[in-house]
């Protein structure tokens, strides 16, 4: 695994406990993590694609 990959999972992981939480929530299978990893490339590649869409947009409005 890249270690930016092993970073999502760390951040994750450690957000996935919350100390004033009363509700015990289990810990995240390694599938789990796996998809949860999966879920957040989707929604960053999402969110590169928008932007660079609207970067394309900006860059067409400044050289006018």
């Amino acid at each position: 695994m890249a270690g930016y990959e092993l970073l999502l999972i760390e951040y994750i992981r450690e957000h996935t406990d919350f100390s004033e939480s009363t509700e015990e929530i289990a810990p995240l299978t390694p599938e789990e993590a796996a998809a949860k990893l999966q879920e957040l490339r989707e929604k960053a590649a999402a969110k590169r694609a928008k932007q660079a869409i609207i970067d394309k947009e900006e860059q067409k409005k400044n050289e006018v």
